[in-house]
């Protein structure tokens, strides 16, 4: 028996290029752990390593708010990065069974073929499963968002996330210790408030496009 299901499969970038694997083993499941609390109703099943500790794999309920789950996990990670592949299809029932790591399906062979195909085109997310314009049109909105994070420094980012959790340049300057000169600048110079916008406008827009599709 099979069902129809969203699958989120993540990869370190440059997995091989990080030094110290232990420290950061304990970081990969620290940033799995917070995302999981951080979201407890998107995932229909816990975000899990996945074949080695710099993959990860989820069953999604609400992949209209993907982007939120995505971010969160760069940010904990930061300054790894990981590239992400949203698969639609279907995946072998097994009752009672709690872990994906236990499950299989076509759905998970869709996903790892369009991570390959990501890695070697150099985006930072796919789609599998779903030829739709709407998922073309969130494969280029979440590509274009990464990939702006991605050329920033690590202490843009660190300004970055700390200035979209207070809204407030005084109090990120005193949160991270540097001056609110220091943090305005950083802000105009990547665009924050511009990028805030349109990463608000994309989740919201696909959180209305795919409603009916949550499992």
């Amino acid at each position: 028996m099979v069902k129809k299901v969203y699958v989120l499969l993540g990869d370190v970038i440059n997995s091989r290029g990080i030094k110290n694997r232990k420290q950061f083993e304990k970081k990969f499941q620290a940033a799995l752990e917070g995302v999981m609390e951080e979201f407890p109703d998107l995932f229909s099943m816990p975000v899990k390593q996945w074949k080695g500790i710099d993959e990860i794999a989820a069953l999604v309920k609400k992949p209209g708010s993907i982007y939120k789950a995505i971010t969160a996990i760069n940010k904990r990670l930061d300054p790894e990065m990981m590239r992400f592949v949203l698969a639609k299809g279907e995946m072998d029932i097994v009752p009672k069974v709690k872990d994906i790591a236990h499950l299989d399906g076509p759905v998970f062979h869709d996903a790892a073929n369009q991570m390959m195909k990501i890695k070697k085109e150099k985006w930072l997310f796919g789609i599998a499963g779903d030829d739709s314009k709407e998922a073309k049109a969130l494969h280029t909105q979440i590509n274009c968002l990464l990939l702006m994070r991605l050329n920033w420094s690590e202490t843009q980012r660190r300004i970055f996330y700390a200035y979209a959790e207070t809204d407030n340049q005084e109090k990120t300057a005193k949160k991270l210790k540097i001056t609110q000169q220091s943090v305005s600048k950083t802000l105009r110079l990547i665009s924050a408030t511009q990028v805030l916008e349109l990463e608000q406008q994309s989740i919201e827009w696909a959180n209305d496009v795919f409603a009916d599709q949550q499992y």
